[in-house]
């Protein structure tokens, strides 16, 4: 692959799964094909996806699985962003929310 700035070195890193020099990339609402475009592209140096703000809460179920999934295909862990729980936790719902995040429906 010729990458841009290639006369910028990157240093080596450890083969995934990787327990040190770990990428986290935010994930504002891509919609599905960008996930799917920035993986094939950048998941060799991409270890966890998280998902921001309350977009987890303002999608479709399958949406969302379909989001995951992608992310998976390409061993990268999404998560979820903490403000959702924040506001699931004002409405006295954690719980749920937690529930959901570890068994999703």
């Amino acid at each position: 692959m010729s990458r841009a700035f290639a006369s910028i070195p990157i240093p080596d890193r450890p083969p995934k799964p990787r327990a040190r020099s770990l990428t986290v990339m935010i994930d504002w609402g891509l919609e599905l094909r960008a996930v799917e475009d920035l993986m094939e592209e950048a998941h060799e140096f991409t270890d966890l996806a998280k998902v921001a703000v309350g977009i987890s809460g303002l999608v479709s179920h399958d949406f969302l699985t379909r989001k995951v999934a992608a992310y998976q295909a390409y061993a990268v862990d999404p998560f979820p962003g903490g403000m959702f729980l924040e506001y699931a936790f004002h409405h006295r719902k954690a719980t749920e929310y937690l529930a959901e995040c570890v068994n999703p429906r």
